[in-house]
């Protein structure tokens, strides 16, 4: 149950953060927000049409050591991840000279 539940609370909060902080554009972090919700939903439907998510691609490095299973989902989610932080750490900082604050109404 928490293997559904985490997700889907992660998925609302992404949707909610991304609708209140989105910038305009095709931006890094809008492709990387998309992957890490899509493959977090991927592993949901996966999870209750299953019970289990459903790993399939198997990597051999070098001689018999393989790297571990993984599915679409868990790259998309990794991949999402990356490019997510690449675009939070490419984020310009406010200055202090941005912020509008309005003036205090007049009482008189």
């Amino acid at each position: 149950t928490i293997l559904i539940a985490l997700p889907l609370v992660a998925i609302a909060a992404a949707c909610f953060l991304y609708s209140r902080y989105a910038p305009s554009g095709w931006t890094t972090g809008k492709i990387g927000l998309g992957m890490l919700v899509g493959g977090a939903a991927g592993n949901v439907v996966d999870r209750l049409l299953h019970g289990y998510v459903t790993d399939f691609i198997d990597v051999r490095i070098w001689g018999s050591f393989h790297w571990p299973t993984f599915n679409l989902a868990d790259a998309a989610i990794v991949v999402g991840t990356i490019l997510l932080g690449y675009s939070l750490l490419r984020r310009k900082p406010l200055t202090s000279g941005t912020v509008q604050c309005s003036p205090p109404e007049n009482s008189t």
